[in-house]
């Protein structure tokens, strides 16, 4: 391994640590790996040097330029926007959009081993984080449980639904890393995956974040979905998923956590059906979704402006959801760019979201897939990217699965 592949990695390790813990270590990281890009490293005298392809290689590999659509939009947008702080705010969130695909572009190649151990950093990271959740679970169990029979969430180390969607992904592509036989070096390895895949399975149901829930759920059905169609294994393939669809059933009886917020879902619908709005999670979700839609139609074509998105959703709110509920953008990623940059802003970011899974038919890579199908639900639920942790779990993990295929499957090489 290359000293310049080892800065690059560490840089990578600290990045999926500070996912859980720390938004400055994620902005210090992509700083790290920046630089790793932008200077070579030799290997026998420590020598630092420029990358003098950095450039070229932003140029000549397209699927880079791709990925950094979703900044483009939004700065592009800025023109028609009225709320300039507001825009840059978002503008700034969007940054890794840009910084990591030119970053990626200019690394060295990273091999399978090094391109498994950031997932498989990430089960170890995911486990202790979880750990230490369910330990204080444990501790205050009943003053927890009657926090979300009242709507409130676990605590979590990170925002709770972006932790049980990272613990999503890490359980995925956990189940690649033990279907593939990775481990570092010890036997020992794997019978001790497999005990933290089942962990982190248990553990996201006592958390009963329903977004993660519903991602990890739907993304085993279609990853299984697929299974059977190219193995013709019907007969086991539909097992599993009678099975998977039984789980949440026995689940109720057994959790309580899980139990008392399917109830609190069920209470909260009765009470937005007798007109309640205010301190009601779905509710609230339903509302903004609602108010989205409505900014959206304003200017369906290029929208109202990413800047003037959230003037505009607390005009809306003002307008028909004065004293119910306090103003919140919509909880769902594609309306949020229908509203800020309209259908066409949409369509490009839609694009630039599909095209490097068919780029070189790299949806054939397992984990990239499921990352893929997690991200693309939890937009249908969350606006996940709204926010740096959000923007950090899709783009990076993005960026290194696409690094990964390129460096070994494409028809480019990178510089």
């Amino acid at each position: 391994m290359s000293r310049r592949s080892q800065i690059a990695l560490f840089w990578c390790f600290l990045l999926v640590f500070s996912i859980v813990y720390s938004k400055f270590l994620i902005t210090l990281s992509m700083i790290g790996l920046l630089l790793t890009s932008i200077f070579t490293v030799a290997d026998n005298t420590w020598k630092i040097g420029l990358n003098t392809a950095f450039f070229k290689n932003i140029v000549t590999h397209k699927i880079w330029i791709v990925m950094s659509v979703p900044f483009w939009i939004v700065l592009v947008s800025g023109f028609y926007s009225q709320d300039m702080g507001y825009w840059l705010d978002r503008l700034n969130m969007r940054l890794p959009f840009l910084v990591l695909p030119l970053t990626f572009a200019n690394l060295p190649p990273f091999t399978k081993r090094q391109y498994y151990s950031v997932f498989y950093f990430l089960q170890v990271v995911m486990v202790v984080s979880l750990g230490v959740t369910l330990m204080r679970y444990a501790l205050n169990f009943e003053a927890i449980n009657n926090m979300i029979e009242h709507g409130k969430s676990m605590p979590t180390p990170m925002n709770h639904i972006r932790y049980s969607l990272l613990l999503a992904i890490s359980i995925l592509s956990g189940v690649i890393l033990y279907r593939e036989n990775f481990r570092f070096r010890y036997a020992w390895e794997r019978p001790v995956l497999l005990a933290a895949l089942i962990f982190q399975f248990i553990g996201i149901h006592v958390l009963s974040v329903r977004s993660g829930l519903a991602v990890l759920y739907i993304a085993i059905g279609v990853l299984m979905l697929i299974y059977i169609i190219q193995s013709k294994r019907y007969v086991f393939g539909s097992l599993v998923l009678l099975g998977l669809g039984c789980l949440p059933v026995a689940t109720y009886f057994v959790l309580p956590s899980f139990k008392a917020k399917v109830n609190y879902a069920f209470y909260d619908q009765q009470r937005r059906a007798e007109g309640y709005v205010k301190d009601f999670s779905d509710s609230e979700r339903i509302a903004s979704l609602e108010v989205g839609i409505t900014v959206a139609k304003e200017n369906l074509f290029i929208g109202v402006g990413t800047g003037d998105v959230w003037w505009k959703i607390r005009e809306e709110y003002a307008r028909n959801y004065a004293w119910e509920t306090e103003p919140k953008i919509p909880h769902n990623e594609f309306i949020m760019i229908l509203a800020g940059t309209g259908l066409l802003g949409f369509m490009l970011f839609v694009w630039a979201f599909l095209y490097p899974l068919w780029y070189q038919s790299f949806y054939k890579e397992p984990i990239f897939l499921a990352h893929s199908i997690c991200l693309l639900l939890s937009y249908l639920v969350e606006s996940t990217i709204e926010v740096a942790i959000g923007t950090a779990m899709y783009i990076f993990f993005a960026t290194l699965c696409v690094h990964y295929q390129k460096s070994n499957f494409g028809n480019e090489t990178t510089a």
